[in-house]
């Protein structure tokens, strides 16, 4: 993912509430960190369930869905 892009979706999430940015971030960075996870935790479900959480705590972060 080109740097210009990676900033334009994070943009797109943070200040747009845009879901296909959003799906666009987790579809190039889930497989990613979900291997990383994989090889501290030697466990795929636990791994799913973190790096999802990952997501979750960002769109939180965020403050995804509030009315601005």
């Amino acid at each position: 993912m080109l740097k210009n892009n990676l900033q334009y979706l994070l943009n797109q999430v943070a200040k747009e509430n845009s879901p296909h940015a959003f799906n666009e971030l987790f579809r190039y960075y889930f497989p990613g960190l979900l291997s990383f996870a994989c090889k501290i935790l030697k466990n795929k479900q636990v791994s799913e369930e973190i790096v999802e959480d990952v997501f979750v705590k960002f769109l939180i972060f965020i403050g995804w869905g509030k009315v601005k």
